[in-house]
């Protein structure tokens, strides 16, 4: 587990009931880092409308990094 880390998203792991980070926040300096294992990349150039949720977490992960 990281320390000073903000969880914005998570996720537990079956039977073992562990809670593990999906999305999460970790101050470095005088920034944030946004670190996220979901797999959006494959999802941005699709046109399915199960792909407009992919694409709106990007667009919030952008918004948030503008954010002063």
């Amino acid at each position: 587990m990281l320390e000073g880390e903000e969880v914005a998203g998570f996720c537990t792991d079956g039977h073992k009931h562990k809670v593990a980070s999906t999305v999460s926040v970790v101050r470095h300096g005088k920034g944030k880092i946004v670190l996220s294992c979901l797999n959006l990349y494959p999802y941005l150039s699709d046109d399915s409308k199960s792909a407009n949720s992919v694409k709106k977490i990007l667009c919030n992960y952008i918004e948030y990094a503008n954010e002063k």
